[in-house]
């Protein structure tokens, strides 16, 4: 699968809050089963927010064991403040997710 999306994709490894991205440069950010270890949660969201484009995606997904649903309501709310908007919510057994999509002119730098 790699080949196929060889100079279409991008991985980052390393702390969101640490991290330089370019404005706007990501269609798409997924984040599986990390967000909840964020120390600074509020610098992470801003450097998501800034790096996902003008309605670009944003997809999130917790451990239901380990993040709550008030928790995971936190999250939804500060991508929120941030420009998201959340298109679906889920909750299963195993998994809590938001998909989120950013909005036009609703970024807080």
């Amino acid at each position: 699968r790699i080949g196929v999306c060889a100079g279409k994709v991008e991985i980052l490894q390393g702390n969101i809050s640490d991290i330089d991205l370019p404005d706007e440069f990501a269609d798409v950010a997924f984040i599986y089963y990390a967000f909840h270890e964020i120390d600074r949660k509020p610098e992470g969201v801003k450097k998501i927010a800034q790096a996902v484009k003008v309605n670009g995606i944003l997809s999130i997904y917790e451990p239901a064991i380990e993040v709550g649903r008030e928790a995971m309501d936190k999250t939804g709310e500060a991508f929120e403040s941030a420009g998201f908007r959340t298109e679906l919510r889920r909750d299963t057994l195993f998994t809590r997710s938001l998909l989120m999509r950013k909005e036009q002119g609703k970024t807080n730098r």
